[in-house]
């Protein structure tokens, strides 16, 4: 309880719980405040000082619109480099069969962090590496002794990404 201006103040917190999601559990605090600032008829008013949730999805939005443009770049990329749209496909459908992962985490309920995307998109990438050289050997031998060289690749991109890790 506080007095500003010479008006009385209440200030209430709310936390959510840690298994709770913050996106959802905003919007249902809003819309209750909503409610309750209807039932108040004016007498008072009801003002949210601060909603964490407005950066978290801030942060998704910037986080999904740079990995369409990734992906946007790359079968751009891939594209220009092969003259192949059958080579395209390809990436393409591997790229599909990989967001078939998302399908699973919401039935599974897994939890999707900030963190938690960044580490899917790292592995979108490692994936897309390992069908981009996968492919590219089929087209030029046709055959699939490609082992180490998607082994190399993977390590490769995994030495990288330690160094940001011990960061």
């Amino acid at each position: 309880y506080y007095r500003i201006n010479g008006l009385n103040q209440l200030n209430i917190n709310i936390f959510a719980e840690k298994n709770a999601n913050v996106i959802d559990l905003s919007a249902k605090v809003r819309d209750k405040m909503d409610l309750l600032e209807k039932d108040f008829g004016g007498k008072y008013s009801l003002q949210m000082a601060y909603d964490a949730s407005k950066e978290l999805e801030d942060e998704l939005n910037q986080t999904l619109f740079r990995t369409l443009l990734t992906i946007l770049i790359l079968l751009i990329f891939v594209f220009l480099v092969s003259r192949d749209f059958r080579y395209l496909l390809i990436i393409a459908v591997s790229l599909a069969a990989n967001v078939i992962a998302f399908v699973f985490y919401y039935f599974l309920k897994v939890e999707i962090h900030i963190y938690t995307l960044a580490g899917i998109t790292v592995s979108f990438g490692i994936i897309i590496d390992n069908v981009i050289v996968m492919a590219d050997h089929y087209r030029h031998h046709r055959d699939r002794k490609v082992f180490m060289a998607i082994l190399a690749a993977t390590l490769t991109t995994m030495g990288a990404l330690t160094v940001i890790f011990n960061m």
